[in-house]
């Protein structure tokens, strides 16, 4: 019997002895019962109101909606840390424990923002759909890949990596085998066991698309033992990136094989769902041979030694291959010279510094932001119209600890008349012709396993890292950047020893508010809109009303997990 459908005398006796976190959770079910002009529910209301800080005088004169609502309104902020009323929607999965495996955010061919997560313990995979402006989070789809298969309950099956394409399918890779275990089996018999069974692996590949509809596909033999996956990424023209690890043979030992895509492959769903029944789509991926092109020894990390990848991700273009790693999550790889041998943009001398440190080595990442002009210049031989380009990156020193980052900008200019329009950066020009313009602090500064978790917005404008429990946020100004306004950070930042030295703007960012909730994934839906996927489930900050710290309203996505008080 739910809760809501007790007799009203014995709901309000209930009510009345819970805390004020678990009475928060159970209004969002009991609202019509509260909303009520009764005695009763005026005073439970009365004495919920009087168990949260801050308690105000005048309250007996408000009616039972109004008490509802200052109710909601003040728990939110007290027990959820936000300003404003925190809208919350639960789901059983079925477990105590939020403990993620993986987490996406997509867009659908209808516009709508979509949030595909697995959970490291079960075999499912859940689809939510983010409502505009932070509204409830509705749960799509939950699709139970052991159901899918018929498996029995001694047969266990575990969710190794997903990725979305452009078709809006979910790929995934997945292993299954024999749980064999004792009655009452220790955990570290039980470790020992799934160890051992993990050994004999076969990895399968299985397509989820926006109906829910499970597709398998069969996949060449390069997803077995000693090497198993752990990376997945698929561009916009279907370029499959994997990413496979030694697990026995050489320990730390990792590489990234790229398959080959159409260009401008434009498919609809109703096409994607033939094809895959068919079995065609990741056989033309397949076409050309399996080549690898990168392996872990062959590039550095800050202190020049080698590093495992951790991730991979394509950029928006598809012409970068991002590789992340714990210590820098700028490594990348430029797809345009696959037919050749890869070409790796890692060390760059970039300029702009105080005199006697002109220069230094960097890594730098893909560009964040491009900007194209046309303008008339006038030379010897009359008018001339000339093209600009500009390209922003991220840029960390080389062979130092440093946790400091730049925002780095390179420049070009050339007649119109030999300029093609492209915003892409050629090879030749990733080499050099880079200056710093500004300092952004802290930005390398996370030592958790999870490794700097980044994003930004969709114009650029702010740069979000989480460490852990912790985000940060960086103000961008992608135009004042651009023409050289560094006047601007210095009058906004103070007046540091490094800006006296380097003659360079610094960014401090500022703090979100997180109630020390486990950051692991970050994504803006908007350039205003912050969500974050944590252990107690999905978190949203709203930037526009609250510049300078945000506003974070908390969606749990658990029966078992509730608001905490600070």
């Amino acid at each position: 019997m739910r809760l809501w459908n007790l007799a009203p005398e014995l709901l309000i006796q209930i009510l009345r002895f819970t805390d004020p976190s678990t009475f928060y959770i159970l209004t969002q079910s009991v609202v019509p019962f509260l909303s009520d002009a009764t005695t009763a529910s005026k005073s439970l209301l009365l004495y919920q109101l009087g168990a949260l800080p801050g308690l105000k005088h005048g309250l007996e004169a408000l009616t039972t909606q109004e008490l509802f609502y200052c109710f909601q309104t003040r728990a939110a902020k007290c027990l959820c840390g936000v300003d404003a009323l925190a809208g919350i929607t639960l789901f059983s999965s079925g477990f105590a424990d939020f403990d993620i495996r993986q987490s996406l955010f997509y867009k659908r061919f209808n516009g709508s923002d979509c949030l595909c997560m697995v959970h490291r313990n079960e075999p499912c995979v859940f689809i939510f759909a983010l409502r505009p402006r932070g509204g409830p989070l509705r749960l799509n789809k939950v699709v139970d890949l052991r159901e899918e298969y018929g498996l029995g309950e001694s047969c266990a099956l575990k969710i190794k990596r997903i990725a979305v394409s452009p078709s809006g399918g979910c790929w995934v890779i997945h292993y299954s085998y024999e749980a064999v275990m004792p009655k009452v089996p220790t955990t570290f018999v039980k470790e020992r066991l799934e160890q051992r069974a993990s050994s004999r692996l076969s990895f399968k590949l299985a397509i989820v698309d926006q109906r829910g509809d499970m597709y398998h596909l069969a996949l060449p033999d390069i997803l077995s033992v000693p090497l198993q996956p752990f990376g997945l990424a698929i561009s916009d023209d279907e370029h499959v990136a994997l990413c496979r690890k030694s697990t026995w043979l050489r320990k730390g030992f990792s590489e990234v094989i790229i398959y080959r895509g159409r260009t401008n492959l434009n498919t609809t769903i109703r096409t994607f769902r033939a094809r895959i029944k068919e079995n065609l789509l990741f056989t033309h991926l397949c076409e050309i041979p399996t080549k690898v092109i990168f392996t872990s020894g062959d590039f550095s990390n800050l202190n020049a030694g080698p590093v495992p990848i951790q991730d991979v991700k394509f950029s928006s273009d598809g012409r970068q291959l991002l590789l992340f790693s714990s210590r820098s999550p700028i490594h990348y790889l430029y797809l345009d010279y696959l037919d050749g041998d890869p070409i790796e943009f890692n060390r760059i001398i970039v300029s702009g510094f105080a005199e006697g440190v002109e220069r230094k080595t960097m890594h730098v990442g893909m560009p964040f932001y491009t900007s194209h002009t046309t303008q008339e210049e006038t030379t010897g031989d009359g008018v001339e119209r000339v093209c600009t380009d500009v390209w922003l990156s991220i840029g960390a020193e080389s062979n130092t600890v440093s946790t400091h980052a730049y925002v780095v900008r390179s420049t070009l200019s050339q007649p119109s008349i030999d300029c093609d329009c492209v915003r892409d950066l050629d090879s030749g020009r990733r080499l050099y012709g880079w200056d710093a313009l500004v300092l952004l602090e802290d930005f390398l500064r996370s030592t958790s396993s999870l490794g700097a978790v980044t994003t930004m917005s969709e114009d650029s404008s702010r740069l979000a890292v989480a460490d852990w429990k912790s985000i940060r946020i960086w103000p961008l100004d992608p135009q004042g950047l651009i023409q050289n306004e560094a006047d601007h950070y210095r009058r906004t930042n103070r007046l540091s020893e490094f800006e006296v030295l380097s003659g360079i703007g610094v960014i401090e960012p500022f703090q979100l508010p997180t109630n020390g909730n486990v950051i692991h994934k970050l994504f803006f839906a908007s350039n205003d809109i912050l969500y974050g996927v944590t252990d107690h489930g999905l978190t949203m900050w709203d930037l526009n009303n609250h510049v300078g710290r945000g506003s974070a309203s908390e969606r749990a996505t658990s029966t078992s997990e509730y608001p905490a008080r600070d």
